[in-house]
């Protein structure tokens, strides 16, 4: 009886090794571990490996699928192809801050047809146990802002911040005097981009905030033409789909802002850095006609001269700070908030990223004055930023005073309020 029991038991154990050996074999490729096909990583886990023979030519693809799209930008390959022979794929991934698990497809395919897929999952937790901060995700000892006022010479527009559940800013709204909508910008975070729809609107519009800037951001660029014969009133809004590339210090480094299928404009962007992340140039095209370049000079840690050079223009802005007042007590940099004022000076025309504090390391102190030069010596004007604070020091209002000087030596005042409100 026994043996008759062992004589039945022999077959499944063949029949379980055969089923393992198919289990790593696929035509002309074998793998050499099956375990290489599944394969789960922690956040800060930046590398693994598949080993396999192949008995002919072969290529390698990725798939994304979490964001069900070809191609991804956090998981590479050393090779993604090769001839007959044996191979160890190298696979190199990067911290996963997004803040959900990741999941990647590679498949290898012989020219004659036979593949394998390896499955790669990338959890949203370290191998400790600890969950990586997001990109974007402020640090604790920062306050939210919940929204800013901004009082004008025509009335008072309000931005509104909302949040995700990682305390990064995923939706700024405009409004306007009347309390019609301005603008909206929606935004959402991966481990190396962003992405972002600008929507403006045109009711109760005014000042430079419309500026009707479809590329027109504080003089810059050109204006836009109504697609199809429709005015912009039609429209209602008219919309820019971004998309911005962040370096391994999680700052932009270029980016695309393309407007909505009925009005065909396309800005592109570069950022540089030095080794200390403050940023030093910004390169804008919109065509070959149309492009300018900006360069920034940095004196212990403050962003103290802008200078804009482009199609047949060229001008300067200087600047001074407070280093006594902080710029880090609040989760947008303070002072992309307000130097929009200085047109010269405001270098953010993505209108979001800089205020997120994706431009490089913010300037240690609060702007306290700055001058915008024409190319021609004259003073465009004079700013002046006086600024309140809470008890604990964060910035809860700012004045700006504009003096500029008509071409009879006559002065003029222009003054920009901002009241800033914090969540709870």
């Amino acid at each position: 009886m026994r043996k008759l029991f062992y004589a039945l038991l022999l077959p499944l154990a063949v029949m379980t090794s055969a089923c393992s050996d198919d289990e790593k074999n696929f035509g002309d490729l074998t793998v050499d571990n099956k375990k290489d096909l599944t394969q789960s990583l922690s956040a800060d886990e930046n590398s693994a490996t598949v080993t396999f023979t192949a008995r002919d030519s072969w290529t390698a693809a990725v798939a994304d699928v979490t964001a069900t799209r070809a191609g991804l930008s956090w998981l590479s390959l050393d090779r993604y192809e090769g001839g007959a022979g044996s191979y160890t794929l190298k696979i190199t991934l990067s911290d996963n801050t997004s803040g959900a698990d990741r999941k990647a497809v590679i498949t290898v395919t012989t020219a004659g047809g036979d593949k394998f897929d390896v499955q790669i999952t990338q959890v949203k937790t370290n191998k400790d146990g600890t969950t990586p901060p997001s990109v974007g995700t402020p640090g604790d000892d920062v306050a939210l802002v919940d929204r800013v006022s901004i009082e004008m010479e025509d009335g008072t527009y309000v931005q509104k911040f909302e949040y995700d559940g990682n305390n990064r800013i995923v939706e700024m709204t405009t409004t306007g005097p009347n309390g019609d909508p301005v603008k909206r910008i929606n935004i959402s975070y991966g481990s190396d981009e962003i992405t972002a729809t600008l929507q403006r609107g045109f009711t109760g519009m005014s000042r430079s905030i419309a500026a009707a800037d479809g590329a027109v951001k504080n003089g810059h660029g050109k204006p836009s033409a109504a697609a199809g014969g429709r005015t912009r009133s039609e429209m209602g809004y008219y919309q820019y789909n971004c998309t911005f590339k962040l370096n391994p210090a999680g700052h932009v480094a270029s980016g695309t802002w393309v407007a909505d299928d009925w009005e065909d404009e396309r800005t592109e962007w570069k950022n540089a850095y030095d080794s200390q992340n403050y940023l030093t140039a910004v390169e804008y095209t919109e065509d070959e006609d149309y492009y300018w370049t900006v360069t920034c000079t940095w004196d212990a840690g403050n962003l103290t001269r802008v200078d804009t050079r482009g199609s047949g223009y060229a001008y300067y802005s200087t600047a001074t700070y407070d280093n006594d007042l902080s710029n880090d007590k609040a989760n947008i940099d303070i002072n992309y908030l307000v130097n929009e004022t200085d047109e010269y000076l405001d270098i953010d025309y993505s209108e979001f990223m800089g205020l997120l504090g994706f431009y490089g390391q913010r300037s240690k102190g609060l702007l306290s004055s700055s001058l915008s030069t024409d190319e021609d010596g004259s003073d465009y004007g004079k700013f002046k930023y006086t600024y309140t604070l809470d008890s604990d020091k964060r910035v809860t209002g700012v004045k700006v005073v504009k003096t500029s000087t008509g071409s009879d030596g006559t002065e003029y005042y222009y003054t920009t309020e901002y009241t800033l409100s914090y969540k709870k």
